[in-house]
């Protein structure tokens, strides 16, 4: 059997699907179940539907006694955890409050149960798309109209979201099926997000373990297969990950610079970001031993790969590890050590005095940030978070120590 929580997406065995299975259904009626201790005071919040979320918690109970089957269904179901935590998280406005609570009764009542059931489906995914977002309660990209991401982009001509999905699956089919056999399990629905005419303003995102994988358009199939990858990173490590593996996962000071980010941050949003974005600068290696690098490809991947050892290096100094936590962080050591190379070799002429200057730059943004916010000193602002070449070494000898004292 593989083990589920390794850095990357394994091939599952079938007793490791189910396994998967099981625990993304205990982890659904978990979070349905702590919501549930909160049911007073989140309807007290809303500007609309309080009274009707109250009842939807009294069915949902009485039907524990009533009809356990039909109960299991709806606790076991990723959507009302989803959008209760969509309502926790504060989703504005009466109208979008009450097209959610209106999901919610609609489960409880049996009518669509499967709240995709009547959604196009991506075919060669099995999931479906949600392609209208205030179907969730959630409204599109909508920027600035002075957005730097629209100048010099007016021609800019996305696929739609089903088109660059089926893209997207076509290469993982090809690179990575592995990707494609966990997503069909851990991901309820691909959701639009819309978006601007511009390949830079650009987002994907999900919200815990049992969320859909939000998306916005892009042109090229290979963003999105990288997308998919990152998201499903973040649901796998909200599921398996034990929440004792890193010491500072609970730890909501905001102590770190993060190169992904422009305010400072917690440990945790350190460790959810080298994990996902290790995995897409796999993604974009093996596409490109498949078709070569293009230079924007090549670009992208080398900045990526800079985060990450920036990050990884804060990780390893500051970080206070047990055992899962030590594991996850050797692989995305050996990870790194292996895609050094290869990826510095392709940079662009210029990239690496550009994006030093680029980050330098990011960092002095974060730390006046971090003054105006009032968060205190940030621990990872030294000369040594820019030595690439030896924070290199540094994950291979982590690497290569944590295998030689696994035996």
């Amino acid at each position: 059997m593989s083990r589920l929580d390794s850095l990357f997406c394994e091939p599952l065995s079938e007793a490791d699907h189910d396994e998967l299975q099981s625990r993304l259904l205990g982890s659904r009626a978990e979070q349905l179940s702590g919501q549930m201790a909160s049911a007073q005071q989140l309807a007290a919040r809303l500007e609309a539907g309080g009274d009707q979320l109250r009842q939807f918690f009294l069915e949902t109970l009485a039907l524990a006694e009533e009809r356990p089957e039909r109960f299991r269904e709806i606790v076991s179901h990723w959507a009302p955890g989803f959008l209760i935590g969509r309502l926790m998280q504060g989703i504005p406005g009466a109208d979008r409050q009450q097209r959610v609570v209106s999901h919610l009764l609609g489960l409880v009542a049996g009518r669509g149960l499967d709240l995709a059931e009547d959604l196009p489906r991506v075919p060669s995914w099995g999931i479906p798309i949600f392609e209208r977002i205030e179907e969730l309660g959630m409204r599109e990209i909508l920027p600035a109209a002075d957005d730097p991401g629209y100048l010099g982009y007016q021609d800019f001509r996305p696929l739609t979201l089903a088109e660059s999905l089926e893209g997207a699956h076509r290469l993982l089919q090809e690179i990575w099926p592995a990707e494609i056999a966990w997503a069909k399990v851990l991901v309820p629905a691909f959701v639009d997000l819309g978006g601007p005419p511009s390949p830079v303003v650009h987002r994907s995102e999900t919200y815990g373990a049992n969320s859909p994988i939000f998306l916005s358009k892009a042109d090229v199939p290979l963003t999105h297969a990288m997308d998919v990858v990152h998201e499903l990173q973040h649901i796998r490590l909200n599921l398996l990950l034990p929440a004792t593996a890193f010491g500072g996962w609970n730890d909501r000071r905001q102590r770190f610079i993060s190169p992904y980010r422009k305010d400072p941050r917690p440990s945790r949003g350190l460790v959810l970001g080298l994990h996902a974005f290790v995995a897409v600068n796999e993604v974009g290696l093996r596409a490109a031993r498949s078709a070569g690098f293009t230079e924007g490809l090549a670009k992208s991947m080398f900045q990526t790969h800079r985060m990450n050892l920036f990050t990884f290096r804060t990780l390893l100094e500051h970080e206070e590890l047990e055992e899962p936590g030590r594991r996850l962080l050797s692989e995305i050591a050996a990870a790194l050590a292996a895609q050094h190379a290869e990826i510095e070799a392709a940079a662009p002429a210029g990239s690496p005095a550009k994006l030093d200057q680029g980050m330098r730059k990011h960092c002095a943004t974060v730390k006046a940030n971090a003054v105006e916010l009032g968060t205190g000193e940030l621990l990872n602002a030294g000369e040594e978070y820019f030595d690439w070449d030896g924070i290199a070494r540094l994950a291979e000898d982590f690497a290569r120590q944590a295998v030689a004292a696994r035996g």
